[in-house]
């Protein structure tokens, strides 16, 4: 998972998450990048 802002946006309520090819390989070597989200410990 990445912390790119490109890779997510929240729009009418709705989270959208995003795949990208990466155009940094340098940083990351995964081909592709994405967002996500931990929600472990963090609901009721």
């Amino acid at each position: 998972m990445s912390d790119d802002p490109r890779l997510l946006k929240i729009e009418g309520g709705l989270l959208h998450l995003r795949v990208i090819v990466n155009d940094k390989p340098g940083k990351a070597p995964a081909p592709y990048l994405t967002a996500g989200i931990t929600s472990k410990g963090k609901f009721s």
